[in-house]
This record gives C-alpha cells, sequence and structure tokens, in this order.
C-alpha cells in the first residue's frame, strides 16, 4: 500500500520472477526442506556491480528473505575500505598498514581475483586488520564462526583472531599441504568484532604472504545465508575471465546465482547486443557448469540517463538482451526495467528523490525500494510454487 500510494509510477503488477515454474525449483526445494528443518542453510549468491556494492539493494533482500527464513549470519564481507572505495554503512573495516588491491574491473594489476571480486595482498608481519559488523533491523549478526577466503597453495602468514590485541579467538596456520581452498574457524562464543593479526611465518617458509579474498561470516542458527558480490564499474567479461573468482564460487555451495549486471555495458556507445550476449553466456555458463544443481536468476539494469540529460536507449536494450538470454536458456529473470516503470521513468524516481544525481545509481532509498520490491517477488514466486 505503501509503494502504491507514494510512487504511483512504480508498476506492482509487474512486479513478478519471470520464467521461474522449473528454472528456480532447485531452490524453492531447498526453501522448503528448510522450512521443514530438514536442513539448516539455504545460500544465495548476488554478483553485480556498483548497484550492489554499496549494499543497499541487496543488503535490504537480504533482511527480508531473513526475517522470513531465518538468519544464518551475515555472509560474505569484503574490506572494500581497505582496498580505497566505498564500503556497506553496516560493518567497518580498518587496518594498521597499506595493502596492495586489485577489483575485478581494474585490469592493470595482475593479482588474482577471488570470490569477493576483489584482492588484498599483505606480506608485513604485524599487520592488523579489524572488522566490526552491525545488527539490521532486528536482525542479530553476531558471528561464531568464520570463513576465511584465501590463496593458500603458498605458505602465507599465520592469521591471529582476537577479540582484543590481548586476547586470542583463534590462530590460523599455514598448512602443510597448501591447497586453494576456502578455511574455517569455529569460536567459542559469539562476537561482533575481530581483529586479524598476522603474525611472522616460519623461518622455512619462503617470502610468505597474505592474498585475501574476502571473509564469511556465521553463526549457529538456520536460515539464509546471503553472499553479495558487487564492484564498481564491473561487467559480465569481467568476472568471466578470473578463473579463481569463477572457480570459488564453488566454495559456497549456492543454491541461488543472481546476475546482476548490465548497466555498465550499455553505457558504453560501443555497445552491441550480439557481443553482450557472449560476455553474459561466457560467465553464465562457465559458473554454471561448476554448480551444476544451483538454480539461476537475472535481475535486469533499471532505467537510466546518460551524462545526466540524456536518455539512454541502450539500458533497455541491455535488459532484452539479458531477458532473451534468459528465456532461451529457460533461467528466471526479474524485470527491473519495466518495474521502475519504462523508458523515461528514471526521471518520476529522480523527482520523489530515488536516485543520485547522476540518474544512474540510485540512492539509499531508492535502492532499499527496489531491495523490497525484489524480496517481495521472490518470496511470492516461491509461496506461488508451494500451492502449486
Amino acid at each position: 500500500m505503501f509503494i502504491r500510494k507514494n510512487y504511483p509510477f512504480v508498476k506492482l503488477d509487474k512486479n513478478t520472477i519471470e520464467n521461474d515454474s522449473i528454472s528456480l525449483n532447485y531452490f524453492f526445494q531447498k526453501l522448503d526442506s528448510l522450512q521443514k528443518k530438514l536442513i539448516k542453510k539455504v545460500v544465495v549468491l548476488q554478483i553485480g556491480d556498483s548497484h550492489l556494492q554499496a549494499d543497499y539493494f541487496p543488503g535490504k533482500t537480504r533482511v527480508r528473505l531473513q526475517q522470513a527464513f531465518g538468519n544464518a549470519g551475515r555472509g560474505l564481507v569484503t574490506p572494500y575500505k581497505i582496498a580505497k572505495t566505498n564500503e556497506p554503512d553496516n560493518y567497518k573495516s580498518w587496518s594498521n598498514k597499506i595493502w596492495r588491491a586489485k577489483r575485478v574491473a581494474i585490469e592493470k594489476d595482475t593479482l588474482p581475483v577471488g570470490l569477493s571480486g576483489l584482492t588484498l595482498f599483505q606480506n608485513e608481519p604485524g599487520t592488523q586488520l579489524k572488522i566490526k559488523i552491525s545488527n539490521q533491523e532486528n536482525l542479530n549478526y553476531g558471528f561464531n564462526k568464520i570463513s576465511v577466503l584465501q590463496d593458500s597453495r603458498k605458505p602465507h602468514l599465520p592469521i591471529a583472531f582476537c577479540d582484543s590485541l590481548s586476547c586470542k579467538m583463534a590462530v590460523l596456520e599455514p598448512k602443510q599441504q597448501s591447497t586453494n581452498q576456502i578455511e574455517t574457524i569455529h569460536l567459542g562464543q559469539t562476537y561482533h568484532e575481530t581483529t586479524l593479526i598476522f603474525e611472522a611465518a616460519d623461518s622455512s617458509a619462503e617470502n610468505p604472504y597474505s592474498l585475501l579474498y574476502g571473509f564469511i561470516f556465521e553463526n549457529s542458527d538456520s536460515g539464509i545465508l546471503y553472499h553479495t558480490v558487487g564492484i564498481n564499474g564491473a561487467e559480465f567479461r569481467h568476472y568471466a575471465k578470473q578463473e579463481n573468482f569463477v572457480q570459488q564460487t564453488q566454495w559456497v555451495k549456492p543454491d541461488l546465482i543472481i546476475f546482476s549486471m548490465g548497466t555498465n555495458e550499455a553505457f558504453s556507445p560501443a555497445f552491441k547486443k550480439e557481443d553482450f550476449l557472449v560476455q553474459i553466456d561466457s560467465l553464465v555458463s562457465s559458473i554454471k557448469k561448476i554448480n551444476p544443481h544451483s538454480s539461476i536468476l537475472f535481475t535486469t539494469p533499471g532505467d537510466a540517463m546518460r551524462r545526466v540529460k540524456y536518455k539512454n536507449p541502450r539500458n533497455k536494450i541491455a535488459g532484452k538482451t539479458i531477458i532473451d538470454y534468459a528465456t532461451e536458456k529457460n533461467y528466471a529473470y526479474w524485470n527491473l526495467f519495466e518495474i521502475m516503470g519504462g523508458y523515461g521513468s528514471i526521471q518520476k524516481w529522480y523527482a520523489k528523490k530515488l536516485t543520485a544525481k547522476d540518474k544512474l545509481h540510485l540512492n539509499r532509498r531508492g535502492y532499499e525500494l527496489q531491495g523490497e520490491l525484489f524480496a517481495k517477488a521472490l518470496i511470492k514466486a516461491y509461496l506461488h510454487q508451494k500451492k502449486q
């Protein structure tokens, strides 16, 4: 009622997940099992660009799904601030050292990029990295389990996890046989913050370092674990080029993978539908190959202006291209462009103070409205499936 009254230009009748009858069956079955207490966790992985990085859109969706199905923890946390880029306001990261950083959309650095779309490199013993996580909308994001996403194929610096600089919660030692995989520590109690101290390695280790991709914070409760990968400027092709990123998607065993890109591709005057299709398929096919059971869902780009004052018809073309691909491959999609109100609707969103000044990005209110709409559509699709 609130949305209909205050934002009449939003097409609520179009707020549906399309092509979901078969494509989301696996995800819906996992939700059924979760509600029947046959399993403890359902995992969602959303991959995208700057529309996700600040976490307002996916964060609102995460909260609504966890309120409906249970809260298994905050999920993937990426220390964006350490990489000198914008960070969600529901957690904070800090370090006493400068880190070398690589983002998936910046191609000049040679560091490999992992699951978070961002890599941090450090080789100085004594480095501290602090992460503090806030609760959201009465959801407790305290954690008693931390998974470290790092390249451990080479002996890395030992990591001490502390609740203060004098009290160690746990220590992650380099493994004798290093592997490139997720490493998890279990804590004796629940915390909201931790300080990682990178200690000196054994004298036999040759040039040890830490190559971090991010962290996953969980609790012991049943529910949804929602991982968001959002990098400013990212496109389908950027993620597809990173073998580590593609391979590491299987580390989290996603039940649902959501692709939320296309805006950056559509911003380029050189945009071509044919090239865009190839880029979509390159990423989706490679991820689907190693996650064969995962359900796939696309969100289309919304309406946007180019250089503030020019309409951008390429956003509509990009969305149509995604829909055509999803339909051909029998994947589900959510058509944000039409839900917003169609071509030119960004002006109405701007008039209602729902966008940034560039009329390309939404602001916090706008993204949270988008997250509300998306969560409603997803839950509605699940409940409709249950009735059949």
